[in-house]
């Protein structure tokens, strides 16, 4: 049992210790960036998400140049909450042959917007007191070029919610993003909630155009950036910008976490990937290792067990509300990982596409190329 603690628990420090968060202090002297920032929000029927995210960014103490809602075919109030609340509504031309629906909407908000940066937050994440201005002090960290991706800090609400726990961690360590080895050089990925760049530099790129077809648009489009040389970033949003996942219940978040997981892993860093196999092999190991330890040697299976879990919560703290006692069935959580992402398999490999919000997505890497 020894052997596959040290092995888990020291693969834990490798990928996770570094989970980089963004700091809490406002700088007045970003004040002008959130003047020139257009605000997209990709939105497909999010009626009773798109209130909290507006309410937010007006309760900002800098207000952004504009608010850009692009409705995305919704069937729902969204668009006229929007112009409720005096936004900018564009309405999205139906979808092109070749486009997955999320990089749609953005590519059309990109291309009406008038401000000097692009923020694309999806509806379901909202902005913390402040949030806009610390967001703009850690770009700043990357000299105000390039592109920032964020992982909104999760909020949970509901117990089924903390099973997301090893996913969070996972996309962390997939993109480079938390590992203890990372450097800024080294992300190959991005988080597709949260997104934030230079006009120029988006422009210049291609912008989601030129990742169309991706199911995975915030791993695409981080690695085009990085193919034309310009710096990338991955941050938790931790006293920033927040979000609640899967709020209506087990079977959206199974469904939600399944549809594009796999693709994501196939797009992983090799030596990441099987760091994170490894980890999740030796975590395995470890607890049914223990629970046959467990009656010879109690004191020191739950010493062990104890250790694991705080460094867990430790790594999982600067992601969302975890709590030390909402870890303490980590061997479900990680069992409910391993199930979910053979369901990604499945999907991927079988269904070769699914639905999410009403729109297909192509979740077959055969048919993202014969989209193209």
């Amino acid at each position: 049992m020894m052997f596959w603690f040290l092995a888990s628990f020291l693969l834990h420090i490798v990928l996770f210790w570094r989970v980089p968060v963004i700091q809490r202090d406002c700088n007045p002297r970003h004040f002008s960036n959130v003047r020139k920032t257009s605000v997209i929000i990709p939105a497909r029927n999010e009626e009773n998400n798109l209130p909290n995210l507006l309410n937010s960014i007006q309760r900002q103490e800098v207000q952004p140049m504009e608010i850009i809602v692009v409705n995305d075919g919704s069937t729902d109030r969204t668009k006229e909450i929007a112009l409720r609340k005096g936004v900018r509504v564009i309405d999205a031309p139906p979808i092109e042959h070749g486009w997955q629906g999320k990089s749609w909407a953005c590519w059309q908000g990109a291309n009406a917007a008038n401000g000097d940066y692009l923020l694309f937050i999806d509806a379901d994440a909202w902005f913390e007191d402040g949030g806009l201005l610390r967001i703009m002090g850690a770009y700043q960290q990357q000299l105000g070029k390039g592109i920032m991706t964020i992982h909104p800090y999760h909020k949970i609400r509901d117990w089924y919610e903390v099973f997301s726990s090893i996913f969070h961690l996972v996309t962390f360590a997939s993109i480079g993003s938390s590992n203890i080895y990372s450097t800024p050089n080294s992300l190959s990925g991005g988080f597709g909630q949260f997104l934030y760049c230079r006009s120029f530099d988006y422009f210049k790129i291609g912008g989601h155009r030129e990742i169309r077809s991706a199911v995975v648009e915030n791993m695409e489009l981080a690695k085009l950036a990085k193919s034309k040389n310009e710096s990338i970033s991955a941050w938790s949003g931790k006293d920033a910008v927040s979000m609640r996942m899967y709020p209506n219940g087990k079977k959206e978040m199974i469904y939600g976490w399944s549809k594009s997981f796999f693709s994501g892993a196939l797009q992983t860093n090799p030596i990441n990937f099987l760091l994170i196999v490894f980890w999740i092999t030796a975590s395995l190991s470890f607890i049914f290792s223990g629970i046959g330890t467990l009656f010879s040697e109690p004191i020191l299976v739950l010493l062990c067990i104890i250790t694991y879990i705080w460094a867990l919560t430790l790594s999982l703290r600067k992601i969302g509300n975890f709590h030390f006692m909402d870890l303490l069935l980590f061997p479900l959580h990680l069992l409910a990982f391993v199930g979910i992402f053979f369901y990604s398999i499945y999907l991927t490999f079988f269904t070769k596409s699914s639905t999410w919000k009403g729109r297909s997505i192509i979740t077959s890497k055969e048919k993202e190329e014969n989209l193209e």
